[in-house]
């Protein structure tokens, strides 16, 4: 699981600068199902208090329950947005750049990276 990937390393990195790790690790592991549910699941119209609910269902079986209106879909982006940023910092901080970004310290993907991948 690539979260579990990021955090392990963050948590051992000596320059590690995330002040609340167990909030933020909250954060980053509610993520994943809300995105699968609004990415896969099957949308239906709104009622006529606003709200609405995808069809969606877990490999598990478990259906998405939660009634979303336009005040939980700002909530999400807001709690994403503020996790991709504090993702982004820890990484810089640690040394590493964003493919792309130009910035100072080593790619985490190199383009020779990128391209044997693509030829496979």
């Amino acid at each position: 699981n690539l979260i579990e990937k990021y955090l392990k390393e963050l948590k051992n990195h000596p320059d590690n600068q995330i002040e609340n790790i167990p909030e933020f690790e909250e954060g980053l592991k509610a993520l994943p199902p809300i995105r699968n549910a609004f990415c896969h699941g099957s949308w239906r119209p709104m009622n006529e208090e606003g709200f609405t609910k995808p069809y969606y269902c877990t490999k598990n079986g478990d259906l998405w329950d939660e009634p979303v209106d336009a005040a939980y879909l700002k909530r999400v982006e807001g709690a994403a947005t503020s996790l991709a940023i504090e993702v982004i910092n820890s990484v810089t901080v640690m040394g590493w750049s964003f493919p792309g970004s130009g910035k100072a310290g080593r790619p985490i993907v190199s383009p020779s990276d990128t391209r044997s991948k693509l030829k496979n």
